[in-house]
């Protein structure tokens, strides 16, 4: 004699075990899912993150707290940025300037904004 002599009372076993194995499952699945999206963008970080040079002398520094420097010559603007998809909104803190956005993309230590018709390079300290 098995322990399952009732038959009604095992498939109602299996249910339930089933059951809880299936939202254990599901909720293991969903917290891996979260880890690997954290990691992504830790790992993928800012790519604007360092200083910017272009060929005339102006220097873009970009923090990654979303601030950053303009600096060209004897001038130097505080602004704001922010990154949504390819494009870069920044917003100076004074008047003096005037607020920019630009289709942007990093090619390893090259910045091109607006499809090349700015080039900036990236220079180590």
């Amino acid at each position: 004699m098995g322990k399952y002599e009732n038959k009604s009372v095992k498939p109602q076993f299996w249910g339930r075990h089933r059951k809880r194995l299936w939202i254990t499952v599901a909720l293991e699945l969903s917290v891996l899912l979260a880890l690997v999206i954290g990691l992504a963008v830790i790992l993928t970080g800012n790519p604007l993150k360092g200083s910017w040079y272009d060929a005339e002398g102006m220097v873009y520094k970009f923090s990654p707290n979303g601030k950053g420097l303009m600096v060209l010559e004897d001038d130097l603007a505080r602004f704001r940025y922010d990154i949504k998809g390819d494009t870069l909104y920044i917003d100076f803190d004074s008047d003096e300037h005037e607020d920019r956005t630009y289709e942007f993309s990093v090619r390893k230590d090259t910045l091109y904004l607006d499809g090349g018709q700015w080039v900036y390079v990236r220079k180590s300290k």
